[in-house]
């Protein structure tokens, strides 16, 4: 199953914000997070889910594209 450049693209966004992410928690639990990367934490927990429900819905278009070439042939 390969990935339409949109997905690639979005996959690839999702993986930088999960690294930042897991910085971002690493210096929480430390107890030395400045409230201005609490802030950022939050921000990106957001843009996290909405990133991977816009790679979920890429991947069910293109599975229902495919549904549909299958069907129309």
């Amino acid at each position: 199953n390969t990935k339409a450049p949109a997905q690639e693209k979005v996959s690839k966004e999702l993986h930088e914000i999960n690294e930042r992410i897991i910085q971002l928690v690493q210096v929480k639990n430390m107890g030395m997070a400045t409230a201005e990367q609490e802030k950022q934490l939050k921000k990106l927990l957001v843009e996290q889910k909405k990133k991977s429900n816009d790679l979920k819905r890429l991947k069910a278009e293109q599975a229902a594209k495919k549904r549909y070439r299958e069907i129309k042939k």
